[in-house]
């Protein structure tokens, strides 16, 4: 199992992204479980439940964007106001398509914690 955790600099919590080993849905756990934690996380999995490509964009898709999205609104900041993304040297973290999924949702800007930072 990994989890991944992110948190704002305002001491916002985002949801965890829970990703378990196996090639199914089968082996995420109960759905009563998942849904009886707040904040809800996204639960996926991949075949060795290490961070891929795969589950990075859904992490895009299913957390990032709408945390993001959800705290512009509460705070009545624009939309074309970015949010700033820090992330380690990770190789998915790297990745063109990692990269161009996150420009393209025009929604931040994204810098490198250098691999000896972390």
């Amino acid at each position: 199992l990994t989890g991944i955790l992110a948190g704002s600099a305002s001491g916002g919590k985002l949801p965890m992204q829970l990703i378990y080993q196996g090639l199914t849905d089968q082996v995420h756990p109960p759905a009563d479980l998942i849904n009886a934690c707040d904040p809800r996380p996204n639960v996926t999995h991949s075949k060795s439940h290490w961070s891929t490509l795969a589950t990075m964009l859904e992490y895009i898709k299913e957390v990032l964007v709408p945390y993001v999205k959800r705290v512009k609104e509460l705070r009545g900041w624009p939309e074309f106001q970015r949010s700033l993304l820090l992330f380690d040297a990770y190789a998915v973290h790297r990745q063109a398509e990692f990269l161009d999924a996150l420009y393209a949702t025009n929604l931040f800007v994204i810098r490198f914690v250098p691999a000896t930072g972390t």
